[in-house]
């Protein structure tokens, strides 16, 4: 042994082996939270990951707003999010000259008493046929052609605009959509609030 550090009191030993202990338990939980730390990190990436996936434009429409329910439609290639309290179902068409009619409705209680079906959605779905885009869009050659304009909107990336038949409140709509060889025809209630039209109008999306 050697003799110098045979003179080290056996106390002072003990004591720097007990501090370096404490030193290495102090490394070792500083390294076990920076690995709890990075793992944290690491399952937050994967889960934002996930979540662009999810919505990513190949898997069809952005979640925009959260707690709101997923509508696709393969046949008639589009999908669009509307609120969780409405229900949605898919009926004959409602005309002769439409394909098919989408429906989405729910049910009002007033405090009073009297419950009442409420459709503040409905999409129908015509070919395009002969008529132009600018004329589908204005209403011309429809039942709705005395509607007037309310303002211009973008819907799935196509420019068109919801006809009302009374501008003076910015309630309810009519907006036509052509896209591919297809018109989708939307109808507003105006039971619901502007606010609420113009959110499901800005998350429908029309799948290539």
């Amino acid at each position: 042994m050697n003799r110098a550090f045979s003179k080290i009191p056996i106390p002072i030993i003990l004591f720097a082996i007990f501090i370096i202990g404490i030193l290495g338990i102090f490394v070792w939980e500083q390294i076990q939270e920076r690995i709890k730390i990075a793992e944290e990190y690491k399952q937050e990436a994967e889960s934002k990951i996930q979540e662009i996936e999810k919505y990513s434009p190949e898997a069809g429409v952005e979640e925009k707003y959260t707690g709101w329910e997923l509508y696709h439609n393969e046949e008639y290639r589009f999908e669009l999010q509307y609120p969780k309290e409405w229900s949605v179902a898919e009926t004959e068409a409602t005309r002769s000259i439409y394909l098919s009619s989408i429906i989405w409705g729910y049910t009002h209680e007033p405090p009073e008493g009297g419950a009442t079906s409420i459709f503040p959605l409905v999409i129908d779905i015509a070919l395009k046929g002969d008529k132009s885009s600018e004329d589908w869009i204005s209403g011309k050659s429809t039942i709705y052609a005395d509607y007037k304009k309310l303002k211009d909107v973008t819907v799935g990336g196509v420019n068109t605009r919801i006809l009302v038949e009374d501008i003076k409140t910015d309630k309810g709509g009519k907006i036509f959509v052509p896209k591919n060889n297809y018109v989708y025809i939307i109808g507003i209630s105006d039971y619901i609030s502007a606010t609420t039209r113009d959110k499901v109008l800005s998350t429908i999306q029309f799948l290539e």
